[in-house]
């Protein structure tokens, strides 16, 4: 029997385009996709996290980050409007939510781990973003 999720996982396959990062210092992932519009976006946002519509106000968006529902670390961007501007805005949301999961709490006195994280997530993901967009018709 073919259920609701396979079907809306075959339809966002050909519509969203993932690739990882493994942040070895962390240990942990960081999935990037890249949507053509906002409407592929925020269906593969609610597929992933397994909320509904109605308790989020984050749509439309040109890019989010987020965790899926089992924990793991999301970006993802609209096409049309991934550059390093966004792709910067959405890694320091990541550099928090990363810091977060370790308690590291930011101080004024004691940044350099979120400034050396924020730069090697923007180097990464703004390259892997740059190759998912080639993908993208």
């Amino acid at each position: 029997m073919v259920t609701l999720k396979r079907i809306l996982k075959r339809i966002l396959k050909n519509k969203v385009y993932k690739d990882s990062l493994y942040v070895d210092v962390y240990e942990t992932n960081v999935y990037i996709g890249m949507c053509k519009n906002s409407k592929d976006l925020e269906e593969w946002y609610y597929s992933l996290t397994k909320t509904k519509k109605e308790n989020n106000n984050f749509f439309p968006a040109s890019a989010i980050s987020f965790y899926d529902s089992s924990g793991e670390h999301w970006v993802m961007f609209i096409k049309k409007y991934f550059d390093l501007n966004t792709c910067a805005h959405e890694c320091f949301h990541l550099t928090h939510n990363f810091m977060y999961d370790i308690n590291h709490e930011f101080h004024i006195e004691e940044h350099e781990p979120h400034s050396w994280l924020n730069g090697f997530l923007v180097d990464k993901i703004y390259k892997i973003g740059k190759k998912l967009c080639k993908k993208i018709k």
